[in-house]
């Protein structure tokens, strides 16, 4: 029993401090940190006078309880700290939509541009979006001048040079 507690305990002070202090790092506020390390050592020191009050069944089933919402609130704090990070192609997604929004391009624009930076020719842009060639070379000059520049090389730079920033 004794390594199982000291496994845990382990786990928890590793835990706390990587937490907290990565918590720190991130709203700037040094005093989470402390804090947080505080607040752990009392736990610990709780942990310690619950052991010498409560004996048998019932230290197993308090500790049990204080594992499981331990663990419950690992989890929780993860997912709010890790896992809200935007996906790539959602990301993607949004600098898309802010370039193209950024020149006031029209919804049939935004579709020729999207097919635009990924190397097709206007034939191949007109015949996946089932629309004239001429059609096609229309919207791009309208693209040309609403954003300024004069070569699809210059355009399709822009755009990537502006996703890297």
């Amino acid at each position: 029993m004794w390594i199982m507690a000291y496994l845990f305990l382990g786990f928890w002070s590793v835990y706390r401090l990587l937490v907290f202090s990565d918590i720190a790092r991130k709203t700037g506020m040094p005093v989470f940190a402390v804090f947080g390390l505080l607040f752990g050592r009392l736990g610990e020191a709780t942990g310690t006078l619950a052991v010498g009050l409560f004996t048998g069944t019932m230290l197993i089933v308090i500790s049990g309880a204080v594992f499981v919402l331990v663990i419950g609130l690992f989890f929780v704090l993860y997912q709010k700290l890790y896992i809200s990070v935007t996906s790539p192609e959602k990301l993607e997604q949004q600098r898309f939509v802010a370039y193209t929004t950024y020149f006031g391009f029209s919804a049939r624009e935004r579709e020729i541009f999207a097919l635009l930076i990924r190397g097709m020719s206007n034939a191949e842009i007109a015949g996946e979006l089932y629309i004239t060639e001429s059609t096609v070379k229309f919207h791009i000059g309208n693209m040309f001048k609403k954003s300024g520049f004069t070569r699809r090389s210059e355009f399709i730079t822009d755009y990537m040079l502006r996703q890297t920033r």
